[in-house]
Parts: C-alpha cells; sequence; structure tokens
C-alpha cells in the first residue's frame, strides 16, 4: 500500500512539474515572440487619429495663448527687475518666435525624434544582430537547459525568473508607449513655454521625457546585443570569462 501511494504522488508531482514547465515553454514563446518584433522600437504615435486630435487642440490653445504670451512679454521687458537684469526685446523676440514655431511644428518634432531614435538603435544594434536574433539565441538558451532530474527544480524556477523578467520589460515597453502618447498630445503647449523664460523648464521637461523615451530603447538595444554577442556566443562565453565548462547550459540561463 505504502509503496502505490508513493507513486500516485511522485506521478502526481511530476504531472504538476510537467504542466507548470509546459505553461510556461509556451509564455516564454509568446513573450519572446512580441518582443522580437516590438521592444527596441517606437511607434510614431503621431500618426495616430487620437493624438492628432488632443494635439490639435493643444495647438489651437496654444496659439491663442501667444497673444497672451506677447502681452507678458512687452511687461517683462518694461518692468522686470533693475535695469541691469531687465529682459530687453532683443532677448524675449527670438524666444516669441521659437515658441510658436515649435508649437506649430510639434507633431513633425516628435515623428523626426521617434524616427532618429529607430534609427540609432538599429545603427548601434541592429547591423549585424537585430533583436530577434538575439531573443531567438535567448530562447535556445533557456530551451536547451538540461532536464536532469537532479537539475530539474534548478532549471524550472530559473526559467520562471526568466518568464517573470521578460514580462517586465514588456512593461516597461507599455510604459515607454503611455509617455510618448501623453508627450505628443501635449507637445504643442509644451514648445510654446520656450517662449518665455519663466516657462523654459516646462518646455525642457518635456524635452526630458521625449529624449529619455528613446534613450532607454536604445540602451536596452545595446545591452541585449553585448550580452547575447558576447556572455551567450558558445565561442566567447564561459572560458573567456574564466567560467568552468559548464554541460547542463545553466550558467548560460543564469547569464540569460
Amino acid at each position: 500500500m505504502g509503496s502505490w501511494i508513493k507513486d500516485i504522488i511522485t506521478g502526481l508531482v511530476n504531472a504538476v512539474l510537467n504542466t507548470l514547465t509546459n505553461a510556461t515553454m509556451t509564455a516564454l514563446n509568446w513573450v519572446l515572440g512580441l518582443l522580437s518584433a516590438t521592444v527596441f522600437t517606437s511607434p510614431d504615435v503621431t500618426g495616430l487619429p487620437q493624438v492628432k486630435f488632443v494635439a490639435g487642440d493643444a495647438q489651437i490653445a496654444a496659439n491663442a495663448a501667444m497673444v497672451l504670451v506677447v502681452m507678458v512679454a512687452g511687461i517683462l521687458a518694461m518692468t522686470h527687475g533693475s535695469v541691469q537684469d531687465r529682459y530687453t526685446i532683443k532677448e524675449l523676440l527670438p524666444r516669441l518666435v521659437i515658441g510658436f514655431t515649435a508649437a506649430n511644428l510639434a507633431m513633425p518634432i516628435v515623428s523626426g525624434v521617434i524616427k532618429a531614435g529607430n534609427a540609432l538603435t538599429q545603427t548601434m544594434a541592429g547591423q549585424r544582430f537585430n533583436s530577434a536574433d538575439s531573443f531567438n539565441q535567448i530562447k535556445r538558451v533557456i530551451t536547451d537547459t538540461t532536464t536532469a532530474p537532479e537539475m530539474f527544480i534548478v532549471a524550472l524556477v530559473l526559467r520562471e525568473l526568466a518568464l517573470w523578467m521578460l514580462v517586465l520589460l514588456v512593461i516597461t515597453w507599455l510604459g515607454r508607449i503611455g509617455v510618448l502618447l501623453i508627450v505628443a498630445g501635449v507637445a504643442p503647449v509644451a514648445l510654446m513655454c520656450h517662449a518665455l523664460p519663466q516657462t523654459e523648464p516646462v518646455a525642457r521637461i518635456w524635452w526630458r521625457s521625449l529624449i529619455s523615451c528613446l534613450a532607454v530603447q536604445v540602451l536596452q538595444a545595446v545591452t541585449l546585443y553585448m550580452a547575447v554577442a558576447t556572455l551567450l556566443s558558445p565561442q566567447a562565453n564561459l572560458p573567456a570569462l574564466g567560467l568552468p565548462h559548464d554541460p547542463t547550459g545553466l550558467v548560460n540561463l543564469l547569464i540569460a
């Protein structure tokens, strides 16, 4: 009777572990496929009808506010501080021109910056080793890890960890897209803030938000490229790092 119960428990445990492993591998395939196609490129959100609608309203508001901005600039030129630190028309006029022009060219500016970020990513990390190749290499490392009974639990835990880290990467990608949508929608008003020294910090925050989204994309792509091209390369990983040969593949899985 004891042997019979032990066999049932062993069979149940193996069934649960196999089911969990199959579910993990299915989820990994889905996440890796999604990431390889999207994570290191930013869509041109300025082409979305919703973004155009919000940005159009923001542009109307920015142009309407320019009348008030011109009045404020005139007041600043006449009354701000002492004679030594008073803003002159010569200093404020170029700001007004830049603010008005940037507000009305906001969508082409955002679109151009996004395309430049994608081109930089492709140049730095995509010429020899594109993201699809990188994620395929990671997939091979994860799926080729040993299934020996003594290492099965360790491999399963590492695969689960890899899955959740990849899911977090998807979340960061969605977060970047969300920030780009907001940045594009408020672009006309934010760029209009170049018109006055007092509102200049708003425009700088806008630029930092836009550039940061694209900088994260570039750094993630370069990180993946360097990791896969060196750490996960069969010719360059373990021997070059001074690590012992690992026939189970668990070290490569840890690196991945």
